[in-house]
């Protein structure tokens, strides 16, 4: 999935994001924190923010395959300001998908 899915990057996130192959899928979300935002509970703290951002944006979209990466910034940001990397990195992949820039 990482070498075929749309990417967009934001200051607290990136998105991979992909359609699922099959009929009637109901939409996968996966959340990755890597070692370089810290020990455990910083990593812990920023996928439960991003976990939660996804979820009041709608997650899991139905028929799509979402990977949200964590940046350095995502463990001090606010949960309004992951929920808005959110949604422009939706609307940035949603004009990928239409062959816009």
């Amino acid at each position: 999935m990482f070498q075929t899915a749309k990417k967009c990057t934001t200051k607290t996130l990136m998105l991979l994001w992909s359609e699922e192959t099959g009929e009637g899928q109901i939409g996968r979300v996966a959340v990755i924190a890597g070692k370089r935002l810290g020990n455990a509970p910083n990593r812990n703290r920023a996928k439960r923010k991003l976990r939660e951002a996804a979820r009041l944006n709608g997650a899991p979209w139905k028929g799509q395959q979402a990977i949200l990466v964590a940046r350095e910034t995502c463990c001090d940001a606010k949960l309004a300001e992951i929920c808005q990397d959110i949604e422009k990195a939706l609307d940035c992949v949603n004009a990928k998908t239409r062959g816009e820039k």
